[in-house]
């Protein structure tokens, strides 16, 4: 039987109605796509454009800069073509006068309408006194608001901080002193009104950031709200006050991902080195006179399953912080939602030139997963500030030219922590600890570190301050140079790890251990180390020998 004809009316009924539904869904998908350029009067297109977007929509930034904040409330992406800028500074207009006949020579004062949330010189922000905070009774105290922006922090000038401004809500005006007592006339200044981030994702669902230039916000970018499973790909996030990237409030499952994230802030040098210098004109002022920390990437108390990945984030004070509002500073703190942050990912991204912690991670740390991050030049490595809710995985990180390593602060840490398969080389040892109040005397009991390896100058294990905590937590099958054995006086305990005076390694970074060094099959097995199951990234046959090598990688 020949198989049925079909009557050639109607194939070609069929092909005009397909041809319509083709033609129907390419005129969708064009409209779906909006191409907006910079106004030539500055006016809003960027706000405009999301308003009437349908649903799904891509709103394409053309090169040029967009002097506006951005409030993203729907399914929408926000993609910039190379050289699309959003900048929401506007220029400072104000009379400058020397203010030398009430403080000293090279203070300048401008009556302002209103306060200033930042300000910023030749596009960088400048150190701000914060006239919020309580002022010492003794007006000669170190850190009185008149001494310090007269004669710097310490009284040993400006020196690399560069410059100091306070806004005086009394007087409605700004005070500033540049380095060499220059006005600020001289000089374009560029100001913040608010303390809006550039650009606010709000309420929304699989939003996207992607390839934009975003600086100069008070926040860069915020996700906040009920925001589910938004991403920031690829953008630059730069010149900030606050905080480069924010999550909190119930965002959850939202992705953070190869963005260059930092402030570069006035008093930042084209090579940061860190000193006592440093310390004292530079964390100092922004620590006990001014704003406090400024972060690159700061999951703040956020929902679950956030994850943040392959960032470069530098120049700035913590690089990526895990914490929750209520209980990241002491343990008698009560943490009202101990779910924040549960399942959040931190991995392979790079964190370099940080002027207090690389990594900090407090409060409730629950399933929270730190790996394969790269750190170099930070002064606090990464930080514990009283995790209370594990269990954390912390493993393959790698951590160069450190001023500290690991280490806990302020209070203990009751969390399930595992430390595992880390490289650390430089700095003063691998693990400190030691807080600044010892009256919970927990010890970090729930703590394991293992399987590491440690080539700091004060070997495995220094304690911090003249009253360390006890020492509960369990260490074992690492390797290090320089001793620092965490349990000298007890025999019967870290009887596998391998304290040695060198391990030779492979040439250039990332720094691997040579073949046969003492590193080589060292570790234990943790296959089946989590109460019988794997600890993340120790899947059976992770390892090539006859035990894993100690550090970050498997060599041989």
């Amino acid at each position: 039987m020949e198989p049925p004809t079909i009557p050639y009316a109607f194939c070609l009924l069929l092909g005009i109605s397909l041809a319509l539904a083709l033609h129907a869904s390419g005129a969708a998908a064009d409209q779906r796509e909006i191409v907006i350029s910079p106004s030539p009067t500055g006016a809003p297109v960027i706000g405009p454009a999301l308003e009437t977007a349908p649903p799904g929509a891509v709103v394409r930034l053309k090169p040029g800069l967009y002097r506006e904040y951005v409030t993203i409330t729907r399914t929408a992406s926000l993609v910039g073509e190379e050289g699309a800028v959003i900048d929401p500074a506007e220029p400072l207009v104000a009379s400058w006068e020397s203010a030398a006949g009430g403080l000293g020579k090279g203070v300048y004062r401008a009556a302002v309408g209103r306060r200033p949330y930042a300000l910023f010189i030749d596009g960088k922000s400048v150190a701000q006194l914060n006239d919020e905070r309580p002022e010492p009774a003794d007006e000669a105290g170190p850190w009185f608001w008149k001494r310090v922006i007269v004669s710097g922090p310490q009284d040993a000038g400006l020196g690399i901080i560069r410059g100091l401004w306070m806004y005086r809500e009394d007087e409605h005006a700004v005070y500033m002193h540049l380095e060499g007592d220059e006005s600020p006339a001289s000089r374009a200044c560029s100001v913040l009104w608010t303390s809006t981030a550039a650009v606010t994702i709000r309420d929304a669902r699989e939003a996207r950031l992607q390839g934009l230039e975003i600086r100069h916000g008070y926040n860069g970018v915020v996700i906040a709200g009920t925001s589910d499973h938004c991403s920031i790909l690829g953008c630059r996030v730069s010149l900030w006050e606050k905080d480069g990237i924010l999550l909190k409030d119930a965002a959850a499952g939202c992705l953070i991902e190869r963005n260059e994230v930092f402030r570069a802030g006035y008093e930042d040098v084209d090579v940061f080195v860190l000193s006592p210098q440093t310390y004292d004109q530079v964390w100092r002022v922004h620590k006990d006179a001014g704003m406090w920390d400024r972060v690159g990437i700061l999951v703040w108390g956020a929902g679950s399953g956030n994850r943040i990945h392959a960032n470069r984030v530098y120049d700035v004070f913590d690089g990526i912080d895990v914490h929750t509002p209520e209980g990241y500073w002491y343990l008698d703190r009560v943490d009202a939602n101990p779910m924040q942050n549960t399942g959040t990912e931190v991995w392979d991204n790079t964190i370099e030139d940080i002027r207090d912690s690389g990594i900090e991670l407090g409060g409730s740390v629950r399933d929270v997963k730190v790996h394969h991050n790269f750190l170099r030049n930070t002064l606090g490595g990464i930080r514990y500030k009283s995790p209370r809710f594990g269990p954390i995985y912390i493993y393959r990180n790698v951590l160069v030219d450190n001023q500290h390593n690991f280490w806990y602060s302020m209070d203990d840490s009751p969390a399930e922590g595992y430390v595992y398969h880390n490289t650390v080389i430089g700095g003063d040892a691998f693990l400190r600890f030691g807080g600044w109040k010892v009256d919970k005397l927990i010890g970090a009991q729930n703590w394991h570190y293992l399987n590491n390896l440690s080539l700091a100058l004060q070997g495995f294990y220094h304690p911090r301050g003249s009253s360390p905590l006890p020492i509960q937590f369990l260490a074992d099958y690492n390797v290090s140079i320089n001793g620092g054995q965490p349990y000298p006086d007890n025999p019967y305990r870290d009887t596998h790890s391998r304290y040695v005076e060198s391990v030779d390694l492979q040439p250039g970074l990332p720094p691997k251990p040579a073949p046969g060094s003492p590193a080589i099959d060292a570790g234990l097995d943790l296959s089946t180390y989590l109460h019988g199951h794997p600890l993340p990234g120790c899947e059976p046959g992770y390892f090539k020998g006859s035990a894993p090598d100690a550090g970050a990688y498997e060599v041989q």
